[in-house]
């Protein structure tokens, strides 16, 4: 089978499915598939079985190598550990992590690195962690004083 389809989810949390061979829409809640798998196996009326991808994120993210840290908001910053940031948007992040990972989804940390522009700005953020696979988790920021709003990421991924 080819590569799943990517299905945009709206803020509203509908999609559109859209059959690849004949074009037949069909307008889903998303909500079922937001804290579980987002590839599902379509089959339509015509016959034609595919998958599709559905795609939570409000904005893209970035492909990024900075180095950086991270804690539990709880813990001291005595007690960071190495990471390394793999992606980036004004909303969310991805980080590598280098040494047995031990948070959870929802877990709440603060991340700190530097972005690889002219300044070399320090970003430090806390993070919501939305999923773990591995040693690499996604989160999304929190800080309610910014709420999605941190100028030097937008000017960065601009």
């Amino acid at each position: 089978m080819p590569t799943p389809q990517v299905i945009f989810v709206c803020n509203e949390n509908l999609a559109v499915i859209v059959c690849p061979n004949c074009n037949t829409r069909k307008r889903i809640s998303a909500i079922p598939f937001k804290d579980t798998s987002h590839i599902i196996k379509v089959k339509c009326p015509c016959g034609e079985q595919f998958k599709v991808n559905f795609n939570f994120r409000l904005h893209d993210r970035k492909a990024v190598d900075l180095k950086g840290t991270y804690r539990k908001v709880t813990e001291h910053k005595a007690y960071e550990k190495k990471c390394q940031i793999i992606n980036l948007s004004p909303t969310g992040i991805a980080v590598k992590v280098f040494e047995d990972f031990d948070s959870l989804k929802h877990d709440e940390l603060v991340v700190d690195f530097s972005l690889d522009d002219k300044e070399k700005t320090t970003i430090i953020r806390k993070v919501r962690v939305r999923h773990v696979k591995g040693n690499i988790f996604g989160g999304q920021f929190f800080d309610h004083e910014l709420d999605g709003k941190d100028k030097k990421i937008w000017a960065y991924l601009a």
